[in-house]
């Protein structure tokens, strides 16, 4: 049977349509190739099957993803354990590694501990490295701590976490406790002569709790 000259011309424009998809399909996998030039390796330490995600697309929990250049959000999530985020910048031809250490928050988070002693030593061990940065940045960012504790019979200056701004583990917050006003003023004016001007902190002012208070 043969086919009118209507029939041919719609199956030569379908046919041409699925060519000119299939190009479009193709160049448009290459060029996603090649904007995937930087890599983020994922390294879930604990627990080591958490729920991640980049950029809100699930990865394995121990996975390297080409990615695009530039900045990335990486969340992970598991029942028992605090949620961690964390932003990666992930550079043209290289890879970025980003190491997982997730709090447990409940016993099924402690549970989940004490049925890996495995991974204890990697857990104990990784808190350490994170303790020990987040005080590196921590001087880094507010030098004055490094002089710190002051301790003097009226007064004391010590630090601790930012209220401010408590998700940012470089951000630190000044505490002064005083007994009076005048050992307030006291505390305020030995910052002052170690060369720090008491106006770039966020100070924290408490009174020493009371006996039986």
């Amino acid at each position: 049977m043969q086919m009118s000259p209507q029939m041919k011309k719609v199956i030569y424009i379908a046919l041409g349509i699925g060519a000119l998809l299939l190009v479009v399909t193709v160049l448009m996998l290459g060029l996603q190739t090649r904007d995937k030039t930087a890599t983020i390796e994922i390294q879930s330490i604990v627990p080591n099957d958490a729920t991640v995600t980049i950029d809100g697309n699930k990865v394995d929990s121990n996975s390297k993803n080409g990615v695009t250049p530039g900045k990335h959000t990486v969340v992970a999530k598991r029942n028992g354990f605090d949620d961690k985020t964390q932003e990666v910048e992930a550079k043209q031809g290289e890879t970025a590694t980003v190491r997982l250490l997730m709090n447990p928050n409940s016993q099924v988070g402690y549970d989940w501990l004490r049925n890996h002693p495995d991974l204890a030593p990697q857990f104990e061990g990784a808190i350490g490295d994170e303790f020990n940065q987040d005080s590196q940045n921590a001087t880094a960012e507010n030098p004055l701590i490094a002089y710190l504790p002051e301790i003097h019979p009226k007064w004391r200056v010590d630090y601790g976490k930012s209220v401010k701004n408590p998700n940012d583990p470089k951000a630190m917050a000044i505490i002064i406790t005083y007994g009076n006003d005048v050992a307030k003023q006291q505390a305020l004016d030995w910052i002052k002569s170690q060369g720090f001007n008491p106006d770039n902190y966020e100070i924290i002012f408490q009174t020493p709790p009371q006996p039986g208070g």
